[in-house]
């Protein structure tokens, strides 16, 4: 028996008796926020605590301690609240095909999570890369973002809401809603599935937490083989937060397609890092 098969039996048996797109909402908000405490807790302990001093990135400087707490307080809260949206959200998962019983097969998945990548790189690049090239963007939204040049893994949630909603939310959210309407079709393993949604949307923190995290250690995406596929990591952000005008992807694809990527090493990294760029060098 297959490791789909032993989860689809659990899953059939856990949910046979719910309602699809009340399981799709409730889940999505009680997971989404576990993911958030559970990605952003434990780099909170290592500033804390100053562990694995070794693999931070720029070890002489101290994060504000204090204002990690309460950022994360703060943005734990605002988390809470993606509950109001998700309850009108019904209609949106009937009309993209969401799936709740039965799994897809495993080349379906694959090619769905394969999907979400590609199309929410190719949207946070682009949309990044405005906040950028617009002035006023910068300095009125996407500026909030840039306070940190030493980035700790709460800060990737410290935005402006037009960001937030634009940058982040948009790009995560849109490729598992529309890869059934727009290329597999809203019925049968067409949609989907809720729980492909949800491996999405820890992945998705995943890497969120480690891009700002400070910290370039051994367990990190980057470092178990995706660096092999243009997966920039916590060097290649963080680099951006301090350089402002390279890495704006999280993937490397569009940066070295469109010319910016960072000139250091192909981490993205330079040894030491270089000095930020103040942000009226803009």
């Amino acid at each position: 028996m297959s490791f789909l098969s032993v989860v689809e039996s659990y899953w059939l048996h856990y949910t046979h008796d719910r309602d699809v797109y009340t399981l799709c909402i409730f889940g999505t908000w009680i997971l989404n926020l576990s993911i958030w405490i559970t990605c952003n807790l434990p780099y909170l302990l290592i500033d804390q605590f100053r562990l694995f001093r070794q693999y931070k990135i720029q070890p002489e400087n101290e994060v504000d301690r204090r204002e990690m707490w309460i950022q994360f307080i703060r943005s734990t809260l605002l988390q809470s609240l993606n509950a109001i949206p998700l309850w009108y959200a019904r209609p949106l998962f009937v009309w993209s095909g969401f799936q709740a019983r039965q799994l897809p097969t495993a080349t379906t998945l694959l090619l769905q999570f394969l999907w979400f990548n590609v199309a929410e790189d190719f949207m946070f690049y682009w949309v990044h890369r405005l906040l950028h090239a617009s002035k006023w963007a910068y300095r009125h939204i996407h500026s909030i973002h840039h306070r940190y040049k030493d980035p700790y893994s709460v800060a990737g949630a410290v935005a402006h809401p037009v960001e937030l909603i634009f940058n982040f939310l948009l790009p995560t959210v849109l490729p598992p809603f529309l890869a059934g309407p727009l290329i597999w079709g809203r019925d049968g393993e067409g949609g989907c599935h809720v729980l492909l949604f949800w491996f999405w949307l820890w992945y998705r923190e995943l890497r969120a937490t480690e891009a700002h995290c400070g910290y370039i250690l051994p367990w990190h995406l980057s470092q178990l083989g995706m660096k092999y596929l243009g997966y920039g990591g916590s060097a290649a952000h963080h680099i951006h937060h301090s350089q402002i005008k390279y890495n704006f992807g999280s993937f490397t694809w569009w940066d070295h397609l469109m010319g910016t990527t960072f000139p250091g090493r192909e981490d993205g990294t330079t040894s030491p890092p270089p000095p930020p760029v103040d942000d009226k060098d803009l």
